[in-house]
């Protein structure tokens, strides 16, 4: 499987921080049970995956139409707690501006900030 390590991550975060920061999440979706889309508002339509499976960690950034084509149908997703999960990401998210994209140092966990968020 492919395993993002801290200088893989970093590098990434570096491409993607300037096509992102600054625009709104236009709509989230589910890829899988362990997998969030964020599809970003502007002309360049972008896609942000966040992956937090063990087999494909790590973050992509894709076209609209790349991340549209992964993203579950509501019939494809099991159970109330998809459902719940991505109810309350739609909530909290759609409509927001992200205001930062990082790596919290000494770990492979990436940290994505919002107004409002603590």
């Amino acid at each position: 499987g492919l395993f993002m390590d801290g200088i893989t991550l970093d590098v990434l975060i570096a491409e993607a921080r300037p096509l992102l920061v600054g625009r709104h999440v236009d709509r989230v979706a589910l890829d899988g049970p362990e997998a969030l889309l964020l599809e970003m508002a502007g002309r360049s339509r972008l896609c942000l995956r966040l992956d937090a499976s063990r087999s494909t960690p790590g973050i992509y950034l894709l076209s609209r139409d790349e991340g549209r084509a992964l993203r579950l149908s509501p019939t494809e997703r099991r159970g109330g707690g998809a459902n719940h999960a991505l109810l309350l990401f739609r909530k909290h998210l759609e409509g927001k501006r992200l205001e930062s994209l990082a790596r919290i140092a000494g770990t492979r966990v990436v940290s994505l900030g919002f107004p409002g968020a603590l």
